[in-house]
């Protein structure tokens, strides 16, 4: 990637992470580049998401994977888990603008091995009696990644702070769905 295209992508997740609706203009004008550069990076403000939503999913896989399949206890692993995206993310809330289905494939691929990844450790702390085997494993999956996306969308608003975040998901899952 050149060193434009860098700061453009680099500009637009600052600047989406504080307007998720920020226009081209808004971008262009941040990252100190003239309307017809962006546009020859990025035809379009969907063109521009899609690639900061595979960097970002890049970024949670590589981040998280690793640690997933640590050999370590479930619990710790969790918690590594939750405390590593959490900071991650809470500037990546303008994900919550767009569709988790996208004509992206390479960004539909990332967040499926994402998801893929975050059953494998579900499916782990089942084995380890953290979690209730009562409820799906596609469930218990879903709604860890939903907690994390809500805690970043409550730290971007104010209502709790970042170092509380990563604490709230962690209680709330074990004890909401634990054993």
């Amino acid at each position: 990637m050149n060193k434009t295209r860098e700061k453009i992508t680099r500009i637009a997740i600052e600047l989406f992470a504080v307007n998720p609706a920020a226009s081209m203009d808004e971008v262009a004008k941040k990252a100190e580049v003239g309307r017809a550069t962006l546009f020859r990076h990025f035809k379009c403000r969907n063109d521009l998401l899609n690639e900061l939503t595979v960097n970002v999913e890049t970024l949670f896989e590589e981040s998280v994977k690793p640690v997933i399949y640590k050999q370590e206890k479930a619990e710790v692993i969790f918690k590594e888990v939750v405390e590593l995206i959490i900071p991650l993310g809470a500037r990546f809330q303008f994900l919550s603008y767009v569709p988790l289905k996208t004509d992206n494939e390479k960004a539909n691929e990332r967040y499926k091995s994402y998801l893929n990844a975050l059953k494998d450790l579900v499916k782990k702390m089942i084995d380890e009696k953290l979690l209730s085997d009562k409820m799906p494993v596609e469930w218990l999956a879903n709604n860890l990644d939903s907690m994390i996306f809500t805690a970043w969308v409550s730290i971007q608003d104010g209502d709790i702070a970042p170092k509380q975040a990563s604490q709230l998901v962690i209680d709330c899952y074990l004890k909401g769905f634990g054993a």
